[in-house]
């Protein structure tokens, strides 16, 4: 109930206090300093949620297994892993896999500070925050910050070939064109990126690249992002900006919904 709900947030609050300045914004000044004993106790402490000696939250385990020990019900377990969809992992460990996973795509129990970050009652860096105008305010401030500083922004391109001299694009009209460049930072997914834009199989001495859409499949890639992207036709009142929606009737269901993320070979409970 509550009590183990507030004891696993203490865990994860401690690991937000250094995971998000050491690890995420790269400092380590003296507040890491100050949050590196309450992170060490939490993540060797015994289990002060389930009470069985083990130490629940150790970071390095699947986030899945910690929770098992944490809740005995599964939408409290659904509601403490979800946010690990944000990094494209799965909490629910794979027993076949070296330490369950989480070298591959398995989350490990450290990812709840992803769980202390949006829900945990007084932390201050918890929150969900949206911006004013949607995050297209962001991304059209960003273009206002850089064509300050004389930057080109051309849209309606579509590049179909990156080479170390610069990049090949064609228009939406159709028009054909190469722009040379000293440097150029190829920010769409690596798997479509190596396949399809640096791909070995493209010909380098084509004037005119045609577009083309492939993937590299010699590697296992986790997610990056699940997105879905919703149409409606209606105002839909009941969404608040920040919705949490919960497969969890039983384990099997809660373990399946997460299968798109898994490595094959998954069973509940593992």
């Amino acid at each position: 109930g509550a009590e183990r709900w507030d004891a696993y947030m203490g865990a994860c609050g401690a690991f937000l206090d250094l995971g998000l300045p050491a690890f995420i914004e790269n400092r380590f000044d003296g507040e890491c300093a100050r949050a590196f004993l309450p992170f060490v106790a939490a993540a060797l402490g015994p289990g002060a949620v389930s009470g069985t000696g083990v130490a629940t939250s150790w970071p390095l385990r699947p986030h899945g297994d910690a929770l098992a020990e944490a809740f005995s019900g599964n939408k409290m377990r659904a509601l403490a892993s979800f946010q690990d969809l944000y990094v494209g992992l799965s909490p629910h460990g794979n027993k076949d896999k070296i330490a369950g996973g989480v070298l591959r795509k398995t989350a490990p129990a450290v990812f709840g500070l992803l769980a202390a970050l949006e829900l945990h009652p007084t932390n201050r860096r918890s929150g969900v925050h949206a911006p004013i105008g949607g995050f297209k305010a962001v991304a059209d401030a960003f273009r206002r910050l850089a064509e300050d500083v004389g930057v080109d922004v051309r849209c309606g391109h579509t590049v179909t070939k990156v080479t170390e001299t610069g990049v090949h694009y064609v228009t939406d009209s159709g028009e054909r064109h190469f722009l040379p460049s000293d440097l150029t930072i190829v920010n769409t997914d690596l798997p479509y990126a190596k396949k399809s834009l640096l791909g070995e199989d493209i010909d380098a001495d084509a004037a005119d690249p045609e577009e083309r859409y492939d993937w590299d499949d010699r590697y296992d890639f986790s997610s990056g992002v699940l997105a879905f992207h919703w149409s409606l036709d209606v105002v839909a009142e009941a969404l608040e900006t920040h919705n949490v929606f919960l497969i969890a009737d039983d384990e099997e269901s809660m373990v399946r919904s997460w299968g798109v993320l898994q490595d094959v070979g998954i069973s509940a409970g593992h």
